[in-house]
C-alpha cells in the first residue's frame, strides 16, 4: 500500500492497519492500545472508541485477514473446473509474494499467536470446509468422508512455506520466490493426481 492510499484510509481502517503492521513487525506481545494509537496518529481513547479493547482489535484484524484471503484467492473471476485448483494456488502465491506484511503477520500468528492462532486457524478451517462442501455440491470437488480434516490439511499445505520459509528455503536450496513457485506446482500435482496409483497400492 502506498503512502497516499494509507492517508486516505478511514480512521478505523488506519488503526487496524497500524496494529496489523505492528504485529507483523514485532509480534503480538508488542501490540498495545497506546502504541497502536501512536502509529495511527490518534489517541488511545480513539482506538478504544473504535475497537473497545486490545482483543477487539486483534479480532478485527483476524476477520480482515480471513476476508482478504478469501476475496483474493477464492472469489476471483470464474475459471474452468479443471483449472480451479491451479488458479487458486497461483492467486495465493501472488498474494503472499507481494505482501511481506501479510507473510509476517501469518508467520507470527501461526507460530506465536497462542489462543489467537487457535481461534484464527479454526475459523479458517471452518470456512475452507464450507467451501469444499459447496464445491462438492456443484461437482467442482469430490465428496469427502471427513471434510474438516481435509480442510485442515489444505490449510497446512497452503501455509507451510509461510511458517517454515527459512527451513524450507535452506532444505530445498532456493529463494523465497522459488520456494513459493515450487510449492504451488508440487501441491497442484499432489492434489490433481494420485501419489500412489491404484494398481501399485493394491
Amino acid at each position: 500500500m502506498d503512502a497516499r492510499a494509507e492517508r486516505d484510509l478511514t480512521t478505523r481502517a488506519r488503526i487496524r492497519q497500524a496494529a496489523f503492521r505492528l504485529i507483523s513487525e514485532k509480534g503480538f506481545e508488542a501490540l498495545t492500545i497506546r502504541e497502536t494509537g501512536r502509529r495511527a496518529g490518534v489517541s488511545a481513547s480513539v482506538v478504544i472508541h473504535h475497537y473497545g479493547s486490545r482483543q477487539g482489535l486483534i479480532d478485527a484484524i483476524s476477520d480482515w485477514v480471513l476476508n482478504t484471503l478469501r476475496n483474493r484467492v477464492c472469489e476471483g473471476p470464474s475459471v474452468p473446473k479443471s483449472d480451479d485448483t491451479r488458479v487458486r494456488l497461483a492467486r495465493f502465491e501472488t498474494l503472499m509474494s507481494g505482501s511481506p506484511l501479510l507473510v509476517g503477520y501469518m508467520r507470527e500468528l501461526l507460530m506465536n499467536g497462542g489462543v489467537e492462532a487457535k481461534n484464527w486457524f479454526a475459523q479458517s478451517i471452518r470456512r475452507s470446509a464450507e467451501d469444499l462442501d459447496s464445491r462438492a455440491g456443484t461437482g467442482e470437488a469430490r465428496n469427502s468422508k471427513d471434510v474438516v480434516a481435509e480442510a485442515a490439511m489444505l490449510q497446512i499445505l497452503a501455509f507451510a512455506p509461510v511458517v517454515f520459509s527459512e527451513i524450507l528455503e535452506a532444505t530445498l536450496e532456493c529463494t523465497s520466490e522459488e520456494l513459493h513457485a515450487r510449492w504451488a506446482r508440487t501441491t497442484i500435482e499432489l492434489l490433481s493426481s494420485p501419489l500412489y496409483p491404484q494398481d501399485q497400492a493394491s
